[in-house]
């Protein structure tokens, strides 16, 4: 606690660490591009690392098995992963555009939102997601 305090003192920031889901051993999260409050396009990020952002060595996956991986579990991801980033991107309401990592945990049932990104993603080739106008 004396270490923990002494650093308090220039402020901390402090994070959980989540074990996230892996797919064909590799670290997997979510990116949800949720534009004007609705999530728009998404995209599965894979990497070796714990690091899946794509900038940073993680390559595109599979977002079709992605979500029959979820639905494996009884989970919906038509109607929890956009709602959750959704969520998220209400947090901070004068950003039009946002990028939202969505961390699938051990097990695949559950997201949890690792963090949320201005101005979403450049994600090329990318489709929209079911139901909207992208």
């Amino acid at each position: 606690m004396a270490i923990v305090d002494a650093l308090a003192l220039d402020g901390l920031h402090i994070e959980r660490r989540l074990p996230n889901a892996a797919r064909s051993g590799r670290s997997a999260d979510q990116r949800v591009v949720v534009v004007g409050g609705r999530a728009t396009h998404a995209v599965v990020r894979a990497s070796r690392s714990r690091m899946a952002s794509l900038h940073l060595g993680g390559v595109p996956d599979d977002l079709a098995a992605a979500r029959a991986a979820t639905a494996a579990t009884g989970a919906d991801w038509a109607g929890d992963v956009p709602v959750l980033a959704e969520q998220a991107a209400a947090c901070i309401p004068w950003t039009l555009c946002v990028g939202v990592d969505l961390l699938p945990t051990t097990g695949g049932r559950r997201f949890a939102v690792g963090e949320v990104n201005s101005f979403g993603d450049l994600l090329l080739r990318l489709t929209g997601l079911d139901g909207n106008n992208a």
